[in-house]
């Protein structure tokens, strides 16, 4: 039988010495830790000041999917299949590298092609939630574009509201001509019609949580994250607004390891994080 004795205070002294003579990190010095998996990797270098213990950052790969949906800008930049949103972002790269002159020229063909987008995106919130977020136009990109595109984009729905499941059964005798259940989220005065994927499918109804999404005619296609991760423009803004920031989670300084990152968790605004791994 093992017996189990108490620490004198002679030895207790000892591992708080061993404790302390720890080799420490140098400022500057990449951390410690396993050869990143296949896939992107993040790097975390400390900069100058106190000694910090870094969050730990996991490789992004097939065994390490990332939690949350990376912002809308870096979205933007990979491949789209589908025609009319191919399109469409084709034309505001050339919108937004013409001069003033030729923009106004461009103007008609930008208004129709949003059109034919704003009708193959409608119909994407219904079937496909997701995706439909993943072919959302960035902030950055949007508030550059002529508002009469810019009216003809979706909403982007940012709060916190009810997810609502609602359902109904036939009278004896009769077929149902609706759907037998659906999803309705409210944000203060406005209520869409709700369109989940993901963890949100087994979620029952639930007041005050945080709700990210793109409406667009009534529709909400959800976010199934309960944090939205800002764009590189919406994280700027964000920064110079709040200056020295502390991180929403470690506590120190949110630009303590040169790569803070900014995400919205459907409060009054934005909260800094000093590292991936906090989101």
């Amino acid at each position: 039988m093992r017996h189990l004795v108490p620490l004198s205070a002679l030895g207790i002294l000892a591992l708080l010495l061993a404790y302390s003579r720890r080799p420490s990190i140098p400022a500057g010095d990449p951390l410690p830790g396993p050869a990143p998996a296949a896939g992107l990797s993040v790097s975390v270098p400390l900069r100058s000041g106190p000694t910090m213990v870094a969050p730990r950052v996991l490789p992004i790969g097939p065994d390490h999917p990332p939690r949350l949906r990376p912002g809308a800008d870096l979205q933007w930049q990979r491949p789209i299949m589908e025609t009319e949103f191919a399109r469409f972002r084709d034309w505001t790269d050339r919108y937004r590298a013409a001069p003033p002159e030729q923009q106004r020229l461009l103007e008609a063909e930008g208004i129709q092609l949003a059109t034919d987008r704003r009708s193959e995106l409608a119909e994407l919130i219904r079937s496909q939630p997701e995706r439909a977020l993943d072919l959302a136009v960035p902030w950055g990109v949007r508030r550059t574009l002529p508002a009469l595109v810019q009216d003809l984009l979706e909403e982007r729905v940012d709060g916190r509201g009810e997810l609502a499941v609602l359902a109904a059964v036939p009278l004896p005798g009769q077929a149902m001509e609706t759907p037998t259940s659906w999803r309705t989220a409210t944000l203060g005065d406005k209520t869409y019609m709700a369109h989940v994927y993901g963890r949100r499918l087994d979620d029952p109804t639930r007041d005050d949580v945080p709700l990210h999404g793109l409406a667009l005619e009534g529709h909400l296609a959800v976010e199934e994250n309960p944090l939205r991760v800002l764009e590189v423009d919406e994280a700027h803004e964000a920064a110079l607004a709040q200056g020295d920031a502390l991180c929403g989670v470690g506590g120190w300084p949110a630009a303590s390891f040169g790569n803070p990152v900014a995400v919205d968790d459907g409060g009054p605004g934005p909260r800094l994080l000093c590292s991936p791994a906090h989101a």
